[in-house]
């Protein structure tokens, strides 16, 4: 009979590590976008962006969701089909 609690045990630790490790890679993921999204764009990015006559909001908005969706272990500020499917 006590066969099933050592499966359920396994499955409970299974479950945690799982749960603990996907929350890390999350505040990672989070950290990294905020972290990215704070610095200023640079003097040419920030020309033509003037030159888009596009509102602030709007600007800061794609911005923090283009962190957002940038994979941080990649680092590369540029997104690929697979990182726009994961978000």
């Amino acid at each position: 009979g006590g066969d099933i609690v050592v499966c359920m045990i396994a499955h409970a630790l299974y479950d945690l590590q799982t749960f603990f490790f996907t929350w890390l890679s999350s505040n990672d993921q989070i950290e990294y976008a905020c972290d990215k999204y704070l610095k200023p764009f640079d003097a040419a990015t920030t020309k033509e962006l003037q030159g888009m006559r596009a509102p602030k909001d709007v600007v800061e908005k794609c911005k923090k969701l283009f962190y957002t969706f940038d994979a941080y272990d990649k680092k590369d500020e540029a997104l690929s089909l697979s990182e726009v499917r994961k978000g």
